[in-house]
């Protein structure tokens, strides 16, 4: 059983935040369970850093070389990843951990790479046999008249715009006719210079949790059910502004359907 463990947590994205509350629940957590346990703050972007004041200390790592080094020096046994968003989710950091044969947590690089990728991930799913909704995918540099005619012509209202890369459904509005498209896709941008558009689906929101590497082992199947009726940031985050119902009350078929997937 690995002793030291590296809490990652921090990072560049709009969830660092987020990040930093989850990691320090995860290193309390390995402490309890009787770890040896490192946090560390990484700041990967020096220019974000000084922009918002951080400066490198004895645990924060601001720039990927303080981060390799910060990794020699203390010599972890495994790396638990708890960065939410680019560039600790989206293969980078992987990267960077398999070139230095330190172990982590999560998946590898090319899992990692895809799965922040929303359109590629449906992509790979659809051409696997999964159901997905039909979209328009959207760049900067096609925005414009046209664009908003695309969507209108392909998917109808209401509709979902989604920034590409982004998480915690930031930047992620509901559209229930073509005159609030603009604005909508006017934020999304703000945050990726892709955006994906898809119909909004009304029905159970479920979430399915799945751990192994070899073999995959798809866990209890989870109920999502906000308050508010949307799973946006405040309802994710906010405790209590969410119920989660394990296992979820949909037939036994759909429990099957999903964790098959």
């Amino acid at each position: 059983m690995p002793e030291k463990v590296m809490v990652l947590m921090g990072g560049d994205s709009t969830e660092r935040e987020v990040s930093l509350s989850s990691g320090r629940r995860v290193a309390d957590g390995l402490r309890g369970a009787g770890y040896r346990v490192i946090e560390m703050d990484v700041v990967f972007d020096p220019s974000l850093a000084e922009q918002r004041g951080l400066e490198a200390t004895s645990s924060r790592a601001v720039g990927l070389a303080d981060f390799v080094r910060r990794l020699q020096e203390h010599q972890p046994d495994v790396v638990f990843i708890v960065l939410h968003g680019a560039p600790g989710e989206d293969g980078r950091v992987q990267a960077v951990l398999d070139l230095m044969h330190i172990p982590y947590t999560g998946s590898g690089v090319l899992a990692s790479a895809l799965a922040l990728d929303k359109v590629m991930t449906k992509r790979v799913l659809e051409a696997s046999g999964v159901p997905v909704a039909p979209d328009v995918v959207l760049h900067r540099c096609e925005y414009g008249h046209t664009a908003v005619q695309k969507v209108g012509e392909s998917l109808g209202y209401p509709v979902i715009v989604k920034p590409n890369t982004q998480g915690s459904t930031i930047g992620v509005h509901r559209v229930y006719q073509e005159s609030e498209l603009a604005a909508a896709l006017e934020d999304a941008f703000r945050y990726d210079e892709c955006v994906l558009i898809e119909p909004l689906i009304s029905g159970v929101e479920l979430t399915v949790p799945v751990v192994g590497n070899r073999r995959a082992v798809a866990l209890p199947m989870i109920e999502i059910v906000p308050a508010g009726g949307f799973y946006d940031y405040e309802a994710k985050y906010t405790p209590g502004a969410t119920e989660e119902i394990i296992p979820a009350r949909v037939p036994d078929e759909v429990h099957k359907q999903c964790a098959h997937y």
